[in-house]
C-alpha cells in the first residue's frame, strides 16, 4: 500500500461555487476541486488513425469536460482535457462534437456556445500539456455565443424552451473551395454559420417551425394541402444528417418529433423530414417547405404509417415503430435513405427528393434478429455496405444487389441503450490496417465505446467509461487519492500536476456459474482499513442475480483491484425470505472492534408473495481468513419504501448500535459481542415515521431528516446509550421551513456531522438542492440553525458529504450525482 504525505489543494480566496440565483451565505470549492465529468453525450473520431497512431486523438463530450482519448488503445489523455466557460468562469455542459477533417477544425457545442478550434493549434493533441494550453489561454479557439441573448447576435434569440441539439459540418462538392459552413440544430430551428479567419457568422436560418411554435396558430408544422401531416403534429426537431443529393442540393435529413405520439412520457417519436439548405440562395434561406409558395407542403416519411401501419398508443408499440437512425446513399439519378427503425419496422429503404410526396418507400430489410436499430452507417470505403447497430448485435449489410444480404456479429449482448453515435476509423493492426466501427453505448451502469473490426468481422469491446453521472458515494485515502462510486463500479481520481485525473476503474460484477456476469448497481461507499496498509473499498451491490457486499482492495499504487461480490444469503438466517423475493441494499457501514472487522448492511425485502410483509434487516458480515462471512442479523416489518440510511454509534461498554432509516420509520439494532468475535444483532426499537432519509447520532441524541412526507422536517430523538433504545416520547420536531433555508432544498440523502466543542457541531445535509450547513447546539432539547449552502452546477443531487482533516485543515468531499465530486472548504 502506498501512503503519501498529505498535500492540500489551494484555496480560492473568497470563492463561491454557488449556482446563479441562489440566496443566502455560501461556502466555496477548492481550486480544481470541483470535478465536472458527467454524462457522455457524443464522440468525435478521425477517419484515419493508422498514421502515427500514438498521436492520433479522438474526443468525448462528458459532462462539462471534453476528454481526449488516444485512438491506438483508448487511453484517456487527462492533460488534454478541455472545459469551456462562460464569462463568469462557469464551465458549460457539453452537447455535441463535430470533427471537420477537410478544414481541420474541431467544433464543440455547449448549451450556450459553439466553439471552433484548429486541429493544428496548440491545444489539441499530444502537445497540449505545454504551458500555452490552458482554459485562460486556449490559443486557437473562437466562439459563437447563443446564450445569454444579450451577448448573442442571434435574431430572434433562443426561446426559453428551445434546446440546443447538434452541430454538423455542411459538405462541399468535390473541388469546391467555398467557405466552411456548419449547421447548428436546435429543437426549433436550423442555423447556418459560415466560418472565416475571424470566426463564425450567421449565413441563414430556417425559422418555419420556430415561428409556428411562437405564433398564434397551431403549435406545430402545418401543411396547406396534407391533412394527414397536420394530424401528426410535428412539433420539434430531434436530430439531423446532411448530404448533397443527386440533384446537387444540400439537404438536411431531419428526424422531427411526432407530437401525436412523442409526449414527454414517451420520449421522442420521430419521422423523416427533409429540409433544403442552399435553396439557390447560397445558404441564406434554408427551408422545410417543399411546395410552391404560397402553398406549404413537406417531404416526409412516417414510420408509423409504413406497412403495417401502427394504430396503437402504448409506449412499447410507439418505440417499436419509431425511427432512430439513417444513412444517405447518393446514386445516379436518385438518392436513397436507409432508415433504422424499431423492431416492428426494421431497416427501411426510401428514395428521397425535396418536393411534396418526395419520399417513397422502396424496400424493407428485416434483419435476422428483431431488434431496435439505433445506428445506420454507410461504409466509408464502399457505397454498397451498411453497418447497423441494433440493441443486441452489429450487422454488416450488403446492399449491392436487389436482395440485400447481411452478416450478424454475435456475442455482443447489450446491457443498456445505443446512443445513436457511430464512427468508422482506419486503425493500425498487426497486418497493416483494419477498418473499425465505433459505437457509443449507455448501459444502466456504464458508458462503453465499442469498436468492431468490420474488415474481418471481429467484434471487440474497446473502451469502457464508467457512469460518472450516477455517482452515489465517495471517500478519500489522503489529499491526493479520491474514490467515487459510479453506479456500476468504483473510480479512482488521482491529484497530479495540478489537476484531478481519472485513474483506475473497477466494475461491480456478480459472476455466475458458466462464465456469465451481471453488472451490479452499487449504492454508497466506505473505506475500511482491515490491517495496517490494507485498505478496502466497500459498497452494497445489487445485481440481477443477488444483493450483497462488494469489496475492492487497494494495491500498492492505491488503485482498486478486481473486486469480490459476497452475496447476501437471507434464507440462512430468515427462513421466511424466499429465493423469489426481490432484495435491495442501499447502505452499509464499516466498523472495527478490537482485532475484528465488520460490515453492517441494511437490505430490504420486497416479497414475491403478496401475503408476505415488506421487511428491512440489519445483517452483519465479519472478516474471516481473508473473506467476508455473514454472521448475525435481525429484521423488522416496515410499512413503506426501503432501508435507505445506516449510522453507527457507541454503546456503553464498547458495543455498538446501528440506526437504520426506512421509508416507514426508524429502527435501532444493538450489536454486541463484536470484539470477542461472537456478534449478535438485536432489534431494540422501532419508531414509525413518514420516511427517514438521513440518520445522525451525536452524543445521546439522534438527528433524523424526515423529508418524504408533506411536511419536511428534522426530528431530534433521545436514545439510551446503554441499550440503544430510541425514546419516541418527547421528540423535538423542527420544520425545515422555520430554519430560513433557501429554496431548492429537496429530499435529504445523507446527514454528516463535524463535532465541535462538547456535543455541539456542524450538521451537513446532502440533498437535491445542494449541501446545507446547519449549526447544532445540544443544550436543552437541542437547536438547529441554518448557516450556509453550496450548490452544484449540475441539476443532480448531492449524494454525500464526508468531513476530512488533511494536515489539520478540514475539507468536505461532496459526491455529486451527475458530475462526480467536489472538494469544499466550509
Amino acid at each position: 500500500m502506498r501512503f503519501r504525505a498529505a498535500q492540500l489543494l489551494l484555496v480560492v480566496a473568497g470563492s463561491s461555487a454557488c449556482a446563479p440565483g441562489s440566496s443566502g451565505p455560501t461556502f466555496g470549492a477548492e481550486l480544481g476541486g470541483d470535478v465536472h465529468d458527467g454524462t457522455v453525450a457524443e464522440m468525435a473520431l478521425p477517419a484515419d488513425a493508422s498514421v502515427n497512431p500514438g498521436d492520433a486523438r479522438g474526443w468525448i463530450a462528458q459532462g462539462r469536460v471534453r476528454a481526449a482519448i488516444r485512438m491506438s488503445d483508448g487511453e484517456r489523455m487527462n492533460a488534454e482535457n478541455a472545459s469551456f466557460s462562460t464569462a463568469l468562469g462557469v464551465p458549460e455542459p457539453l452537447v455535441a462534437l463535430e470533427l471537420d477533417e477537410t478544414d481541420q477544425r474541431l467544433y464543440t457545442l455547449s448549451a450556450n456556445t459553439l466553439y471552433r478550434e484548429d486541429l493544428a493549434g496548440p491545444c489539441l493533441g499530444p502537445d497540449c500539456a505545454s504551458a500555452e494550453c490552458s482554459s485562460s489561454n486556449p490559443g486557437n479557439r473562437s466562439a459563437f455565443v447563443l446564450l445569454p441573448a444579450s451577448k448573442s447576435v442571434l435574431d430572434p434569440p433562443l426561446a426559453a424552451e428551445e434546446q440546443v441539439l447538434d452541430v454538423r459540418r455542411i459538405p462541399r462538392p468535390t473541388g469546391n473551395s467555398g467557405p466552411e459552413r456548419v449547421l447548428l440544430l436546435t429543437s426549433e430551428r436550423m442555423l447556418i454559420l459560415a466560418g472565416d479567419s475571424t470566426g463564425l457568422h450567421v449565413q441563414g436560418q430556417c425559422l418555419e417551425l420556430h415561428d409556428q411554435l411562437h405564433g398564434s396558430g397551431a403549435q406545430y408544422l402545418v401543411s396547406s394541402s396534407d391533412a394527414h401531416f397536420n394530424s401528426l403534429e410535428v412539433d420539434r426537431f430531434v436530430s439531423v444528417r446532411l448530404a448533397i443529393d443527386h440533384t446537387g442540393r444540400t439537404l438536411a435529413y431531419l428526424f422531427a418529433n411526432v407530437g401525436k405520439y412523442g409526449h414527454d412520457v414517451h420520449g421522442a417519436a420521430p419521422l423523416l423530414l427533409l429540409g433544403d439548405l442552399d435553396a439557390a440562395d447560397d445558404f441564406a434561406h434554408p427551408t422545410l417547405n417543399a411546395g410552391v409558395l404560397p402553398a406549404t407542403s413537406y417531404a416526409y416519411w412516417s414510420p408509423y404509417d409504413a406497412e403495417p401501419p401502427f394504430t396503437g398508443t402504448d409506449v412499447d408499440g410507439i418505440h417499436a415503430n419509431s425511427a432512430y437512425a439513417l444513412a444517405v446513399r447518393v446514386g445516379v439519378g436518385e438518392t436513397e435513405v436507409y432508415v433504422g427503425c424499431g423492431s416492428q419496422k426494421q431497416l427501411r429503404c426510401v428514395t428521397a427528393e425535396f418536393q411534396p410526396d418526395g419520399i417513397r418507400p422502396r424496400s424493407t430489410i428485416t434483419l435476422a434478429s428483431l431488434q431496435d436499430l439505433k445506428v445506420v452507417l454507410l461504409g466509408a470505403d464502399a457505397s454498397d455496405k451498411l453497418f447497423v447497430r441494433g440493441t443486441g448485435s452489429v450487422f454488416v449489410v450488403d446492399i449491392s444487389t436487389s436482395t440485400p444480404t447481411w452478416v450478424q456479429l454475435d456475442n455482443q449482448p447489450l446491457e443498456g441503450e445505443v446512443l445513436g453515435d457511430a464512427e468508422q476509423v482506419l486503425m493500425a493492426s498487426g497486418s497493416g490496417t483494419a477498418r473499425t466501427l465505433w459505437t457509443l453505448v449507455a448501459g444502466q451502469m456504464s458508458y462503453d465505446i465499442q469498436a468492431f473490426d468490420v474488415s474481418v468481422h471481429g467484434p471487440t469491446r474497446f473502451l469502457d467509461l464508467d457512469s460518472i453521472w450516477r455517482c452515489d458515494g465517495g471517500v478519500a485515502l489522503d489529499a491526493q487519492d479520491t474514490y467515487v462510486l459510479t453506479a456500476g463500479g468504483v473510480r479512482h481520481y488521482l491529484w497530479d500536476a495540478g489537476r484531478w485525473n481519472q485513474a483506475g476503474y473497477q466494475p461491480t460484477r456478480d459472476d455466475h456459474p458458466g462464465g456469465d456476469s451481471d453488472e451490479g448497481f452499487s449504492e454508497q461507499l466506505e473505506l475500511g482499513t482491515l490491517a495496517p496498509g490494507e485498505a478496502h473499498l466497500l459498497a452494497p451491490a445489487n445485481t440481477a442475480h443477488a444483493s450483497g457486499l462488494f469489496d475492492w482492495s487497494l494495491d500498492s499504487a492505491a488503485e482498486p483491484t478486481p473486486g469480490t461480490f459476497v452475496p447476501l444469503r437471507p434464507d440462512e438466517i430468515f427462513p421466511d425470505w424466499l429465493d423469489g423475493d426481490h432484495v435491495y441494499t442501499n447502505d452499509l457501514a464499516f466498523l472495527q472492534a478490537g482485532s475484528e472487522s465488520y460490515v453492517a448492511l441494511c437490505p430490504t425485502r420486497e416479497p414475491a408473495r403478496p401475503s408476505d410483509p415488506r421487511e428491512s434487516a440489519l445483517v452483519l458480515y465479519r472478516r474471516d481468513g481473508g473473506s467476508w462471512t455473514q454472521v448475525a442479523s435481525d429484521q423488522t416489518v416496515i410499512s413503506a419504501g426501503f432501508a435507505s440510511a445506516i449510522a453507527l454509534a457507541d454503546l456503553d461498554g464498547g458495543d455498538k448500535v446501528a440506526f437504520v432509516g426506512t421509508g416507514g420509520g426508524l429502527q435501532s439494532y444493538a450489536l454486541r459481542g463484536l470484539a470477542s468475535g461472537n456478534p449478535t444483532v438485536t432489534l431494540v426499537s422501532d419508531v414509525p415515521g413518514e420516511g427517514t432519509d438521513g440518520v445522525l447520532p451525536t452524543g445521546s441524541r439522534l438527528i433524523v431528516a424526515d423529508t418524504l412526507g408533506a411536511d419536511p422536517r428534522y426530528v431530534l430523538y433521545d436514545w439510551d446509550t446503554a441499550t440503544g433504545v430510541i425514546s419516541a416520547s418527547g421528540a423535538k420536531t423542527i420544520p425545515r421551513s422555520e430554519l430560513g433555508v433557501p429554496s431548492g432544498y429537496g429530499r435529504t440523502f445523507r446527514l454528516r456531522f463535524d463535532p465541535g466543542a462538547g456535543a455541539d457541531g456542524m450538521l451537513y445535509d446532502c440533498n437535491d438542492g445542494g449541501v446545507y450547513q446547519l449549526r447544532y447546539s445540544a443544550a436543552g432539547t437541542g437547536k438547529l440553525e441554518y448557516v450556509a449552502r453550496w450548490s452544484s452546477l449540475s441539476s443532480g443531487i448531492t449524494q454525500d458529504c464526508r468531513v476530512y482533516a488533511f494536515g489539520g485543515v478540514k475539507r468536505l468531499l461532496v459526491t455529486k450525482d451527475e458530475e462526480s465530486f467536489a472538494w469544499l472548504h466550509p
